[in-house]
């Protein structure tokens, strides 16, 4: 969890990626990506949210509670990715 939380000094994730992140992270989706990806699986979540979702991007910019179907939607929309950089990542291992 660490390693997906972690930001650039001096550049703070906004609200919505951290948030996307948490969800992403509480619901088990990084677990098998590999260490030395996570870093760009978070990138893939902050931007797929952002530009997928926007409606739940800004919905969580403006302090929103986010619905149940709206939490399904952003799993449902990085599910993909990230089974992709696991997989890569599981290849490259080996």
């Amino acid at each position: 969890m660490r390693e997906a939380l972690k930001q650039p000094q001096y550049a703070t994730l906004p609200a919505p990626a951290q948030v996307a992140t948490l969800l992403v992270v509480t619901a088990g989706l990084l677990d098998p990506v590999p260490l030395d990806r996570v870093a760009e699986a978070t990138r893939l979540v902050h931007d797929t949210v952002r530009v997928a979702l926007p409606e739940v991007w800004y919905a969580i910019a403006r302090g929103e509670r986010l619905t149940d179907s709206q939490r399904e939607a952003v799993l449902a929309a990085v599910r993909p990715g990230l089974a992709a950089l696991a997989v890569e990542g599981a290849g490259g291992d080996a």
